[in-house]
């Protein structure tokens, strides 16, 4: 991504008389937002798409990290770039809001870009069209409040019998966090509780199952339940939860309690498993990835079945994030604990 884009004289005229934007001048650093206000017709619009590639300036040239640019398309930029357009005040005003090459979801950038253009409408800026504002890091927690989810997922993950899901909810995607202990002094029981429904309920005696069967093969001792019982607990006990996506989170929570080895902070999951250990669909991928993306995560272990879900996600998305298909829980753990043979 370049760190500059100048736009030096730009002109664009239509039908060889209508002229839409006269002589810009403006140079944009990476990491700023920047708002155009003004009146509707007085080039807003053109002004960004020229910028962006979707229309060419009649005079004068647009230059990308020093690279003229002017008449390359819009689909051959990289240049990290999020518009948006508001109506800000009908009877004052309208701003075109951009922010340029700032790494954070696009949610985020609306926010920050919502919150500048109220501050301009609300306090309008004297002599000239061209308002920019350099958001730091200091102030993003100003327009977007504190962070929500990196640190809560390094938090929730510090301690052995812990792994991260990934859910479906009617909003999107969601964090899951699975918990497993091992109690002493117990007879083999499994304690489940958080208000799960059947199928999950169904699912972790499923993922139990399997780790004894394989126990060996899976580094813990084959009698590891023979005086202690099995607690698993899905957090936020208030909320009824339910589906067959949580199988190998489960599974994974209750080998890092036997192992008494942590999961890594960086991985989520998603899958249903069955008793011989395969890892079988599920559906919601592309909410699931956005969740993981939106928490910080930049590993997500999903089905083999499902990797062609994963052309429905963004491009960036896409780039930026790891993928693991699994098949077995084994392919599973080799990725969800670290110096895993």
């Amino acid at each position: 991504m370049s760190a500059r884009i100048d736009i030096v004289g730009v002109t664009k005229t239509y039908d060889g008389s209508t002229r839409a934007v006269d002589a810009v001048d403006m140079s944009i650093r990476e990491g700023e937002f920047f708002s155009l206000l003004g009146p509707s017709g007085c080039g807003k619009t053109t002004t960004l798409r020229m910028i962006a590639g979707f229309e060419t300036p009649n005079q004068g040239m647009i230059k990308v990290g020093g690279v003229d640019v002017t008449h390359v398309p819009a689909h051959k930029r990289d240049m990290g770039m999020v518009f948006q357009n508001y109506a800000l005040f009908p009877h004052r005003t309208v701003g075109e809001n951009v922010a340029f090459g700032l790494r954070m979801r696009g949610m985020e950038r609306t926010a920050i870009a919502r919150k500048v253009a109220a501050r301009m409408a609300t306090h309008p800026p004297e002599g000239g069209l061209l308002v920019k504002t350099l958001v730091d890091t200091e102030q993003v927690d100003d327009y977007l409040g504190l962070a929500r989810f990196r640190k809560e997922v390094a938090f929730r993950t510090s301690r052995a019998g812990v792994a991260t899901g990934l859910a479906w909810t009617e909003t999107g995607g969601d964090v899951l966090f699975i918990e497993a202990t091992l109690l002493p002094g117990g007879n083999q029981n499994i304690i489940l509780t958080g208000q799960l429904g059947n199928v999950m309920q169904e699912s972790a005696r499923a993922a139990l199952s399997h780790i004894r069967s394989r126990a060996g093969e899976l580094g813990i001792s084959p009698d590891f339940l023979a005086k202690h019982d099995l607690h698993v607990h899905v957090p936020a006990g208030a909320i009824p939860k339910d589906g067959p996506s949580a199988g190998v989170t489960m599974a994974t929570a209750i080998l890092s309690a036997a192992r008494n080895t942590p999961v890594r902070q960086d991985v989520a999951m998603t899958g249903e498993i069955t008793l011989s250990g395969l890892v079988l669909p599920v559906g919601g991928i592309r909410e699931k990835v956005l969740a993981a993306k939106r928490a910080g995560i930049g590993t997500v272990i999903l089905p083999a079945m499902n990797e062609a879900d994963l052309t429905e996600l963004p491009e960036e998305v896409r780039h930026e994030m790891t993928f693991v298909p699994a098949e077995t829980l084994e392919q599973v753990i080799q990725v969800a604990f670290r110096n895993e043979s």
